[in-house]
């Protein structure tokens, strides 16, 4: 609105072809000057910088028998998974850009171990899920809880081989596949989110009750 009025005003005091160009150097500048602003601000704009950098995490079960999972994760492709892991609790191989560092801990005295690749400050510019993967491979001997949060992944969470105890999933926009296993007993799933595509597989024959709410 202000270069369009600043281009009426030329336009109105200086003659014809010269007040367009006047009119486009002015709309010029100002495009620069915001440019400049956006980019004063720390953080404003986010961008990798260089390639994806792969990170390896593990650590021994030693005396935890009731592990529970709390991954939380921005935008991502993300794959759960059981398995066989020796003496490990868990192995996960995390992919993300050079100047982010996800963190991974596990506390042995709660049996918690704790997954975040949280979202960069500022505007993405472009799709980040192809360079920002989680991959987990959880013990398949002992039950598991998990608490996940994620906002704009594409997660593929085959639980078929896990000994499960519970699941709860907040997702932003996002596509989720989830697998279950066969349950010893009832298996709590509470799943919420926004524009969500949810995918749920069960074992044939498994009895299921659904409860849900929405607007």
């Amino acid at each position: 609105l202000i270069a369009l009025g600043l281009a009426i005003v030329f336009r109105d005091r200086v003659p014809g072809r010269l007040a367009t160009v006047v009119g486009a150097l002015v709309l010029i500048v100002l495009l620069v000057a915001a440019a400049g602003a956006i980019g004063a601000i720390p953080g404003a704009i986010s961008s990798s910088s260089g390639p994806a950098v792969t990170r390896h995490f593990s650590a021994p079960a030693a005396e935890v028998v009731k592990p529970r999972l709390e991954l939380s994760v921005g935008a991502a492709t993300v794959r759960v998974h059981a398995g066989t892991t020796g003496a490990d609790l868990y192995q996960a191989t995390i992919s993300a850009p050079r100047d982010e560092k996800p963190e991974v801990r596990l506390d042995p005295t709660t049996g918690t171990l704790t997954v975040a690749l949280p979202n960069r400050s500022g505007f993405d510019w472009g799709n980040d899920n192809g360079t920002r993967t989680v991959d987990l491979t959880l013990d398949d001997q002992l039950p598991w809880a998990l608490a996940l949060s994620t906002g704009a992944t594409q997660s593929t969470l085959d639980l078929s081989n896990l000994k499960l105890s519970s699941v709860n999933l907040e997702s932003g926009a996002s596509s989720i596949r989830l697998t279950l296993p066969k349950p010893s007993g009832t298996i709590p799933v509470n799943v919420s989110g926004g524009a969500m595509r949810l995918t749920v597989q069960r074992p044939a024959g498994t009895p299921i009750r659904v409860n849900s709410s929405g607007g």
